[in-house]
């Protein structure tokens, strides 16, 4: 759209926005046409065009004028000879009456169109302006939905996470505990001064009951044990649940999970690249480097071997499929070793004290092949899954699109075939956060048993104060459940 066009849409925002009645618009509020420039006319070399061409011109020009009006009368006559023209009638009653709306002047060919235009980038203008205005007055609580009526026999439990991110996660651990008796509701921490993080709901432990939990990431506090003061608040606290594992993001980038998520995100099954075995083998690549990481967060004063170096240490670069990735596995080996090699150089003292300390953390659960689980979660997801998923998924789309051109499909139907094909496709970090094909983790069987014993406990509770007989049938089902699995 031409300067002109857009000098127009401004001025439909500033006067009216959308179009009104004539009646309603005064003289000075209405747009005036736009005046074009006079310029001289030229010829190709820049001279003025000489007086005889520019008379002939007129002339030309006044002819076609004198029959442009002589074709106007004969149109009038028409309309004149059929009743008259849409005003005419409705003064006569024969045309419904219909307040006129504000002529908006022509802009050359194709008026109608640019009128069309206009008016529809004035109204996408005005609605981006009222939606992302920062001025404008947000909604009330009481002006905002309100939330539908519970079931008067459930109980209402409050369950507090860190952060926005997290509700999600949580809420789909919880819809596996489904019962008749307590109700669920995710969220972050209702105080008026927005807070979230793990030292909010720490600060939240004392007020903590069966009808308000917290549920926090367990970073290194399952495997501190009462080794800091922090680990011995999170692991005696009756109402906390915390992850085991270091985050919630360990739990999505769980390994034998991780080929549904290609699945999801590329709509092909085919196995290319076996995440098991690779996620195995840089497990026990890194596990050096993670018990030095993991003593250095303990001692907490020294800043010994810092989570950016760990991050810069443990992270791929980039995915070779040949033989399962195994030039990427001995690439990083290298790197390891190296870092490794240093931080002994640099620690001679604390080598003897690792080795209790590894021993300590065995008794935990850790193990080299295990230790992706334990290592901080966004390093996890951002620089090691997900360079594999984007790189696997990748040759995925490959060879379902190479599939359709080898079809005998052609033409439109070709066309369409590969459309419908990339208009299945997903975001894979969006698949990536929607995954929970991790129930067959270990450490959330350790989760999933803690929230059972705190469903029994508290239905057992409630029965005792004035539940009834299913109440005692529900505590009973859960306490068998919780010790088969145990």
């Amino acid at each position: 759209m031409s300067f002109r066009n857009l000098l127009f849409c401004a001025k439909i925002i500033k006067y009216y926005g959308c179009a009104r009645p004539a009646a309603e618009i005064g003289e000075k509020e209405r747009i005036q046409p736009f005046k074009r420039r006079r310029t001289p006319t030229r010829d190709r070399s820049g001279k003025a065009e000489p007086e005889k061409k520019r008379r002939r011109r007129k002339e030309e020009t006044a002819q076609r004028k004198d029959s442009a009006e002589d074709g106007s009368a004969k149109r009038k006559a028409a309309v004149q000879k059929n009743g008259g023209n849409t005003e005419e009638r409705r003064r006569r009653g024969t045309e419904p009456a219909v307040p006129p709306l504000q002529k908006i002047p022509a802009l050359g060919r194709n008026s109608g169109r640019n009128h069309y235009l206009c008016f529809r980038m004035a109204k996408k203008f005005g609605d981006k302006l009222r939606r992302f205005n920062p001025f404008t007055r947000p909604a009330t609580l009481e002006e905002l939905p309100k939330p539908l009526p519970a079931n008067p026999d459930q109980r209402l439990v409050k369950v507090y996470v860190e952060g926005y991110e997290d509700v999600a996660f949580w809420r789909g651990i919880f819809d596996h505990f489904q019962n008749p008796y307590l109700r669920f509701e995710i969220s972050v921490p209702n105080r008026a001064d927005l807070p979230k993080g793990k030292k909010v709901l720490m600060g939240m432990i004392p007020r903590s009951s069966e009808e308000l939990i917290l549920c926090v990431d367990s970073d290194f506090d399952f495997l501190f044990a009462d080794r800091t003061e922090q680990s011995r608040e999170v692991n005696a606290a009756r109402y906390m649940f915390h992850t085991y594992a270091y985050a919630t993001e360990n739990f999505l980038c769980y390994a034998p999970s991780l080929h549904n998520v290609c699945v999801k995100a590329t709509k092909n099954d085919t196995r290319i690249f076996d995440f098991v075995h690779f996620m195995h083998e840089y497990s026990c690549t890194i596990y050096p480097l993670f018990l030095w990481y993991a003593y250095s967060a303990q001692l907490a004063t020294e800043n010994v071997f810092p989570l950016i170096d760990f991050k810069s240490a443990v992270r791929i670069g980039y995915l070779d499929l040949e033989n399962n990735g195994e030039k990427t596995l001995a690439w990083l080996q290298k790197n390891v070793a190296k870092r490794e090699e240093m931080l002994r150089r640099r620690n001679p003292k604390m080598i003897d004290p690792m080795l209790e300390f590894e021993q300590q953390l065995k008794s935990r659960g850790l193990t080299p092949e295990n230790a992706y689980l334990f290592m901080h979660g966004h390093t996890l997801m951002d620089n090691v899954v997900m360079i594999l998923l984007n790189s696997v998924c990748e040759k995925l789309r490959q060879m379902s699109i190479a599939k359709i051109t080898a079809s005998k499909k052609q033409g439109v139907a070709l066309k369409n075939e590969m459309s419908n094909y990339t208009n299945s496709l997903r975001s894979i970090r969006d698949v990536l956060l929607d995954n929970e094909n991790y129930t067959k983790c270990p450490l959330y069987k350790r989760l999933q048993r803690d929230i059972e014993k705190y469903i029994a406990r508290t239905i057992w509770n409630m029965k005792r104060s004035g539940g009834d007989r299913r109440a005692n049938d529900t505590r009973a089902a859960f306490a068998m459940k919780a010790a088969l699995v145990s």
